[in-house]
């Protein structure tokens, strides 16, 4: 997995880097540091687009939330949390971990708690 800045934010899987210490002594240290953790609910700032946002084919992620394709509105919605994402939709499906149907309500709510 890649982490990037996306303006003064950056997602970071705590789970995924599996290190030896304790997820509190982590906030701890970036608190210290000066990093402000910020919970958000990406299909709750989805649904905020809802009316606002007009679709043009082609639109670029700097055009959103007023003016989005597909594959715009998904970097743009990502980018909200820290999270970078390529333009194109092509390369965005080749990013992140493949996870069985069956275990993906587990893995969205084990995502929503942290």
């Amino acid at each position: 997995m890649e982490y990037r800045a996306v303006g003064n934010r950056c997602a970071v899987s705590l789970n995924y880097l599996r290190l030896s210490i304790s997820h509190e002594t982590i906030l701890g240290i970036l608190e210290e540091q000066k990093f402000i953790l910020v919970k958000a609910d990406i299909v709750e700032l989805a649904r905020k687009c809802i009316g606002v946002s007009k679709f043009q084919y082609g639109a670029h992620s700097y055009d959103a939330p007023s003016l989005v394709d597909c594959a715009s509105f998904t970097k743009w919605l990502y980018g909200q949390l820290g999270i970078w994402l390529p333009r194109r939709a092509i390369q965005q499906c080749k990013l992140g971990d493949k996870i069985e149907q069956k275990k993906l309500w587990l893995e969205i709510l084990f995502l929503q708690l942290e």
